[in-house]
């Protein structure tokens, strides 16, 4: 795993490939530094969904990046 060292460029498409409202939770809480009740409010979703859609996110960037395992 490279982490920080990641080419910013993959991380952008990967972060762009992600679907709504995954990415868009995303891009609040580690763009705009949102925490999860106020993205919720923003959305219109619950915290539980923040939160599920936020780690479903981690995952698929990681996968995109070939740094998760698939399982």
């Amino acid at each position: 795993m490279t982490g920080i060292d990641e080419d910013p460029d993959r991380i952008r498409a990967a972060v762009a490939a992600l679907p709504e409202p995954m990415r868009s939770v995303f891009r609040l809480h580690s763009a705009d530094g949102l925490d999860y009740p106020t993205i919720g409010i923003r959305l219109g979703i619950s915290l539980c969904e923040v939160e599920r859609q936020l780690g479903a996110a981690i995952v698929q960037i990681g996968r995109t990046l070939g740094n998760a395992p698939d399982g």
